[in-house]
């Protein structure tokens, strides 16, 4: 006997087990499909788990990753989520928490802010108290600048797209990033180049701007002293491409999937990194893409705009 499935919304499925307890039936896309699932529901049951990654195998050989949660007082019967639903909806509780976490701290810094400026002024001329407000207001400007990457990583993205030329915006970027960079280390030297038509783009300047510069902070902190940087805009007729390459040694291997998660890699003693995490999220408002290669000759990122978004 083929178990039975019954679809509840988009992504969730009740899946009932068959005495093997790994046959079932699935109703994907109005038609039931067989497929396997890996462990069975009967192991994953008896794990006990609130719920377990698994497997479905298609009878097509195509297979799928997926969460499966048990209901409890059944026997055989669970949730089933697709990856990608869950993957979603823990994305939007954790950026949900991050934007109330740090709006509320950033309020208590302003806070300190002000009165580690009022201790300043009233320190007067004595320069061994006057050191210590020093110290309070610049380690308070550096936690709301990690705050502000903070609420751009936790607030929905809202997009006012301008009509842009990419290689003069680049141009830009790049030059308001070389003229602020404030490292003791040597001036940081990016080149850039333009291959292909010229175009116009609606864009949030603003947000791929953002994008953009994380990319080339990343960049420029990948070797001591900075690295030769190029970037790269390239115009077809479906895309528009900046690539940045640097000449750094390289991101190893096993770090290079967790390189746009938020806060799972940090760079020697810095704050946990935020950047590509916020870059990904700014570009795929725009419904563009990013990409990361790397090896011990340097990394490339790329980020793809489409031109179905032309001004």
């Amino acid at each position: 006997m083929i178990g039975k499935a019954t679809s509840i919304i988009d992504g969730i499925k009740v899946i009932v087990l068959t005495a093997d307890g790994e046959a079932a039936e699935v109703s994907r896309d109005g038609v039931r499909t067989a497929c396997a699932i890996s462990p069975s529901l009967a192991d994953l049951f008896a794990t006990g788990a609130v719920s377990s990654p698994a497997r479905i195998r298609w009878a097509d050989g195509n297979e799928e990753d997926v969460v499966i949660r048990p209901l409890p007082g059944t026997s055989g019967t669970a949730l089933v989520l697709a990856t990608a639903t869950v993957t979603g909806l823990i994305a939007g509780v954790v950026e949900n928490l991050i934007n109330q976490i740090a709006h509320d701290a950033r309020n208590h810094v302003f806070s300190l802010h002000l009165q580690a400026e009022m201790g300043q002024r009233r320190s007067g001329a004595n320069p061994e108290i006057r050191s210590h407000f020093d110290a309070m207001l610049r380690q308070a400007d550096g936690l709301t600048a990690y705050l502000d990457k903070l609420l751009l990583f936790g607030r929905p993205v809202t997009l006012n797209p301008r009509p842009t030329d990419p290689v003069a915006f680049v141009r830009e970027v790049v030059q308001r990033f070389s003229f602020t960079w404030d490292q003791p280390a040597e001036p940081v030297s990016i080149r850039v180049d333009n291959d292909g038509e010229e175009c116009v783009l609606a864009v949030d300047q603003r947000a791929i701007g953002v994008a953009l510069t994380n990319i080339l902070d990343n960049a420029a902190r990948s070797a001591t002293p900075p690295p030769d940087i190029a970037v790269q805009v390239t115009a077809s007729p479906e895309l528009v491409t900046i690539t940045v390459a640097d000449k750094g040694p390289g991101i190893p291997a096993d770090q290079q999937s967790k390189l746009f998660m938020p806060m799972l890699l940090r760079r020697g003693g810095s704050s946990p990194g935020l950047g590509l995490a916020i870059t990904r999220k700014m570009v795929e408002a725009h419904h563009g893409r990013v990409g990361l290669s790397s090896s011990a000759a340097g990394t490339r990122v790329q980020i793809s705009l489409p031109r179905n978004g032309d001004a």
